[in-house]
């Protein structure tokens, strides 16, 4: 069956995640393209933008190769690139002083993740009662663009949909199971493949989540995920083990956990 659209979504909170995801594709772009180490990134709520500081030599090239593509990111996004040699606040008010925070490199999809799991609980959990009472499976997915859409389709028949830069993934499990089928585990292993940064399958007491934690999948990892659809009696005995709640693995990078709604 072909899936159906069941709502389509922004929230200022998906907003938010789409800007933090767009800003770790930046700096992916400055520190492994342009090799500028050690960005200082302040976030600014007040204004809503976010701040990367870098050295002299960093500045220069980032001048020189993109800077027609920062002016562009500025309007679209309003994700402002404020290029200096050192920190220096004489100008701000206490007011803006205020505002900003340091977020570390590492931390933004720690950041995103937090705040899916906050939309997740507020925005889709009505959705999870309706899966049970329609005998449907809802998949929720947050595009790039901070939109959540929400897709109908018959259980165990709905299909992740072909497009890029997905940020989140989740689709419904009936009754009390969250624990993912082996078909689950190859879609999730498909779509962090591909970029995505959390995924999972959410029921109406409990999330299975496969996230990474501060860079994109590895070529280990790929091959650890695949271990488990290869073996998927294995994984099914690792959550019998872990009596069915908490961390099931976490390395420096890649976690696989069941949590409470």
């Amino acid at each position: 069956m072909t899936n159906k659209i069941y709502l389509e979504k922004r929230s200022e909170r998906g907003i938010s995640i789409a800007k933090f995801y767009e800003l770790r594709r930046i700096l992916d772009y400055i520190i492994e393209d342009l090799g500028c180490e050690n960005p200082i990134i302040y976030i600014d709520e007040l204004r809503d933008e976010a701040e990367i500081y870098v050295n002299e030599k960093c500045r220069q090239e980032i001048e020189r190769v993109f800077s027609q593509l920062l002016k562009d990111l500025y309007e679209k996004e309003k994700i402002m690139f404020w290029r200096a040699e050192k920190l220096s606040f004489t100008k701000r008010s206490d007011k803006i002083l205020s505002s900003l925070h340091v977020i570390r490199y590492e931390e933004i999809f720690d950041k995103i993740y937090e705040e899916i799991l906050k939309d997740l609980r507020e925005l889709f959990i009505r959705y999870i009662s309706v899966s049970d009472y329609l005998n449907k499976e809802f998949l929720m997915i947050l595009l790039s663009d901070g939109t959540w859409i929400v897709l109908e389709g018959d259980e165990r028949s709905i299909t992740i949909p072909k497009i890029e830069n997905l940020i989140a993934m989740f689709h419904t499990h009936p009754k009390n199971i969250c624990i993912p089928s082996r078909k689950d585990l190859e879609s999730i292993l498909e779509f962090l493949s591909e970029g995505g940064v959390v995924a999972g399958v959410i029921s109406n007491t409990c999330v299975f989540i496969t996230r990474l934690k501060n860079n994109y999948l590895s070529e280990d990892e790929y091959i650890f995920l695949q271990d488990y659809v290869n073996n998927y009696e294995d994984f099914l005995r690792n959550i019998i083990d872990e009596k069915c709640c908490g961390k099931l693995y976490e390395s420096e990078n890649l976690v696989l956990e069941i949590i409470f709604l």
